[in-house]
């Protein structure tokens, strides 16, 4: 067993997505992550720049090519992209909010892509700044029954 620690949710994110791109285990995720500052491969993953990635060990052109491709629509429908170490630019709290609730409607049946794009619309919305969980869960199951 391994364990793995990440300072913030977007780092979390973003090694899960990595390790599941072919060629991309653990080890190099956790290289790909510490090679440059979150903000900056996230950027650099998002305007497509190879160049930027090759730079990590570990990394050539061909892999570098391939995170571009598989990540940047992930990044982007995640609210990755642009922002250094958050998910929707309200800090780490809005993070473990949105992340729980996301838990809880995928435990409940959802799929995880479905719940994703309500999550997202009711922030794109405006949501409340200090929403709790069980809001969110209930805006989310109002939004996932609409669809």
């Amino acid at each position: 067993m391994h364990l793995f620690g990440f300072l913030t949710e977007s780092e979390k994110s973003l090694f899960l997505l990595l390790i599941g791109i072919s060629g991309v285990g653990p080890k190099l995720a956790l290289n790909i992550l510490s090679g440059m500052e979150l903000g900056t491969l996230i950027a650099a993953l998002c305007e497509g720049n190879t160049e930027k990635l090759k730079a990590i060990n570990g990394v050539g052109p061909k892999l570098a090519g391939r995170l571009v491709l598989e990540l940047k629509e992930k990044l982007q429908s995640l609210h990755l992209s642009g922002t250094a170490g958050t998910t929707d630019g309200r800090g780490d709290g809005m993070d473990r909010i949105k992340a729980d609730a996301l838990s809880a409607l995928v435990n409940l049946g959802y799929q995880k892509m479905e719940v994703l794009r309500a999550l997202n619309g009711i922030f794109a919305e405006g949501a409340p700044k200090t929403i709790t969980v069980e809001q969110l869960l209930k805006m989310s199951l109002q939004a996932l029954s609409k669809s």
